[in-house]
């Protein structure tokens, strides 16, 4: 298996990958890779601050509701 991080400060991403060989006694050879990409800073901009907010208040929403669910 080989794994590796890169960061873009451009972009400001950081992506990881992961390639994975798998060799069997039969001979048989599996590949696989998976790429991920996060944003480092996820709130940045002003609209990112709005969702910032909307997130928080749909917290806030749940925790009242299962508050309420248990009393």
């Amino acid at each position: 298996m080989v794994m590796f991080n890169v960061f873009s400060p451009d972009t400001g991403l950081l992506t990881v990958m992961r390639v994975l060989f798998e060799m069997f006694p039969s001979g048989h050879l599996v590949k696989s890779f998976k790429v991920y990409s996060v944003r480092v800073i996820l709130y940045e901009t002003f609209v990112d601050y709005l969702r910032a907010i909307a997130e928080i208040l749909l917290f806030v929403a749940c925790l009242t509701y299962l508050t309420q669910e248990a009393i």
